[in-house]
């Protein structure tokens, strides 16, 4: 099978302080893949198990993937794949598919942030 744009399958991975969490969404953008595990300090072990349950549900597909999250820097360095910031990322969704958002609320296992898309009064 030839790889084209439309049998790639996008695969995001966050790598947080307290959770691994996976994304997998086919050419016309939707989601053939999701799961959120605790990784309870073990995130070599259970990233590792989340990426088998990828390979075992999805089979022989080709992905695009990108890693992001507290943890995820070393991560998509060892897997050779973009590392971006999770800031970055949530806003560049939240933008694309809900423009009129003002605000992103995100509370994470170790911190909060907040990203203030438009001017508030």
């Amino acid at each position: 099978m030839s790889v084209t744009p439309a049998n790639i399958i996008r695969l995001g991975v966050d790598v947080g302080s307290t959770t691994v969490k996976a994304v997998a969404l086919n050419a016309q953008g939707q989601k053939v893949f999701a799961d959120y595990r605790r990784h309870k300090a073990d995130v070599r072990r259970e990233l590792t198990q989340l990426l088998e349950d990828v390979l075992t549900d999805l089979g022989d597909v080709t992905v695009q993937t990108a890693v992001t999250g507290s943890g995820g820097l070393q991560v998509a360095n060892s897997m050779r794949v973009p590392f971006v910031q999770e800031v970055i990322a949530e806003t560049e969704a939240v933008r694309k598919h809900s423009p009129h958002t003002d605000v992103i609320i995100e509370l994470g296992g170790e911190d909060a942030k907040l990203t203030y898309l438009h001017p508030t009064p």
